[in-house]
């Protein structure tokens, strides 16, 4: 991958190289690298970069190449919410997001699904948290629920792991124990079986905080380990880690 980096630079394929960059950055940080690709191969840092190419697209006059820039905001979104990075951050990259989106129609629609399913796991995340704007946060997830009932009914395999986790946190935030787990289960086990491992692990970290808002602590556990093992097998050793450090807490604070 560092190969075909050097190569587009070296020929000077320049929106290429950055798409190139910005899919080793997403591998580094999920591998726990501290590494800066961006500073590696164009001597700039990644938040610098990022900002720069996205201003450039939004000013591109439709310069189709130049849309490739604008899939940043949902990379970014989906590494910062997997890893519980920053609130400010994500909605940072929501906003964008939701830029992109009213402004271009030539987003790779499959990076759009991915980022409409993250942004529908943001908005029911975000009602939880933020009281004040439950409203508008809700409406966000509900508006992706609803495309995702929708794609469901053309491909079963791709969309219905996602449709119930979507249900699932809907109904977490309801406080509707008893629906939550039993589509939270079912997104675990459509995940499995359509093998999206590392949607399989999100389902899991989801159910697992679930269950900590609801004190069920030891099945909590249960779920944190079912994750676990799915990056494992993915090969995100950051994300493993988050994981280890949370069983970690919670196995003390049971013992204590």
């Amino acid at each position: 991958y560092r190969l075909y980096c050097k190569n587009a630079i070296m020929f000077k394929e320049i929106v290429f190289a950055h798409s190139l960059v910005g899919h080793l950055q997403v591998a580094l940080s999920l591998t726990g690298s501290s590494e800066d690709a961006y500073q590696t191969y164009f001597k700039i840092t990644k938040k610098d970069s990022e900002h720069i190419c996205i201003q450039n697209s939004f000013e591109s006059d439709g310069e189709s190449y130049k849309n490739h820039f604008r899939l940043i905001p949902f990379r970014n979104k989906l590494v910062l919410f997997l890893m519980d990075g920053p609130d400010e951050e994500i909605k940072e990259w929501y906003e964008l997001g939701e830029k992109v989106d009213r402004t271009s129609t030539q987003i790779l629609f499959p990076r759009r699904i991915i980022g409409f399913f993250i942004d529908g796991m943001i908005g029911l995340s975000f009602a939880r948290k933020y009281t004040d704007e439950r409203e508008m946060w809700e409406e966000v997830g509900n508006s992706m629920i609803s495309k995702f009932q929708r794609w469901r009914e053309s491909s079963e395999w791709n969309f219905a792991n996602k449709l119930y986790l979507l249900l699932a946190e809907r109904y977490f935030l309801e406080g509707d124990q008893e629906n939550a787990f039993e589509h939270y289960d079912k997104a675990i086990k459509y995940a499995c079986d359509h093998r999206f491992i590392h949607e399989e692990g999100l389902a899991n970290v989801a159910a697992a905080k679930c269950c900590l808002h609801f004190d069920r602590t030891k099945e909590a556990l249960e779920y944190y380990n079912k994750a676990k093992d799915c990056y494992t097998k993915w090969g995100s050793t950051a994300l493993v880690r988050i994981i280890d450090e949370r069983c970690c807490n919670l196995t003390n604070s049971v013992s204590k």
